[in-house]
């Protein structure tokens, strides 16, 4: 998967000692999660354990021959920042994601704000918003599972478009995930409030 590649490719190049990693550890079982809703991007769940991780790791942290060690020395370094870009259209996010993504028709609430983000320069996201409810689309070249949610659910259907099978996942009460692929793309769709099954699949219907 793209995520879980980029998190391998970093933690191949860090060294952590007993020491810190005990201390690592102990903080993270102390650290709440509870709070958090299981329906959420996983974005959100990664931006928390990121900002957890630099706490800790600008205390701890020296740089040693091209490698991230982990030991307890006194030296402060530079963030690592992930290539997580912000873009001000949909034309700017197609250009430089290198393929097109078009606009969510049909967005089931009273859109607020839209925020338009490449993440390592290959998958593309389009966030609509207000104060009470959100939506991610997500477009990346590929077949694996873009969403980066991976929770269980008590309900999960297969639906046909056309060519192509899209899976909705979520409860009795309605959908909250759809995922799929068509032609060399992947996609996926994330509602922070159920929906039903004729919401989610006209708005694929209209995503070119």
């Amino acid at each position: 998967m793209i995520l879980k590649g980029r998190y391998n490719k970093i933690m191949d190049n860090i060294q952590v000692t007993e020491v810190i990693h005990d201390r690592i550890m102990r903080k993270i079982d102390e650290t709440d999660f509870t709070t958090e809703t299981t329906n959420r991007s996983s974005y959100y769940q990664y931006r928390r354990i990121i900002s957890i991780a630099a706490c800790l790791a600008i205390i701890c942290i020296g740089i040693i021959g091209g490698k991230l060690v982990f030991n307890n020395g006194e030296n402060l370094v530079e963030q690592v920042v992930p290539d997580i870009v912000e873009y001000n259209s949909i034309v700017e996010l197609s250009q430089n994601a290198g393929f097109e993504i078009s606009e969510v028709k049909n967005v089931p609430f009273s859109i607020e704000k839209t925020t338009y983000t490449l993440y390592w320069g290959e998958l593309a996201e389009i966030t609509y918003s207000n104060d009470e409810e959100e939506l991610v689309y997500r477009k990346a070249v590929g077949n694996e599972d873009i969403s980066g949610n991976y929770n269980e659910y008590s309900m999960e259907k297969k639906c046909k478009i056309d060519d192509y099978e899209v899976t909705i996942k979520g409860d009795m009460n309605g959908y909250t995930l759809a995922v799929w692929q068509k032609d060399s793309d992947s996609y996926s769709l994330e509602f922070s409030k159920r929906v039903s099954e004729m919401v989610i699949l006209d708005i694929i219907k209209e995503l070119k």
